[in-house]
């Protein structure tokens, strides 16, 4: 895992690559939730490019619907997720969804670096 915080952009990067259950996950926001305090950073990229996500799709459910109750993020974050072209587009927007549903559209799911990058600078104007 790597987390970086972008000065010029006011932008926290978290990158992981790997295996990751959800309690991997919640970790990794945490951590990227952590460094953003620290630079009164509100804003998040979270890079899962090179990640496999060994939840099930109802741990994943449930993790999006739970999302700021067991996760220190807050309405207050927003954050772009990014995930390989490769993987099954309408699943992970699925995920988005169940989460906005639920009153927490705080992110946005993207499969290319550039356009989450892009979405959260041009939502600070």
């Amino acid at each position: 895992m790597k987390i970086d915080f972008d000065r010029s952009n006011h932008i926290v990067t978290v990158t992981k690559s790997g295996v990751a259950s959800v309690s991997d996950i919640i970790e990794f926001i945490n951590k990227g939730v952590a460094m953003g305090l620290k630079h009164d950073c509100y804003d998040l990229i979270f890079d899962v490019q090179k990640t496999k996500e060994t939840g099930s799709f109802v741990e994943l459910y449930e993790f999006h619907k739970n999302l700021i109750q067991i996760t220190d993020l807050t309405h207050n974050h927003r954050f772009a997720v990014i995930f390989s072209p490769t993987e099954n587009k309408s699943e992970k927007l699925f995920y988005e969804t169940v989460a906005a549903n639920w009153g927490q559209g705080i992110f946005k799911m993207f499969f290319q670096l550039e356009d989450g990058l892009s979405w959260l600078k041009l939502s600070k104007k």
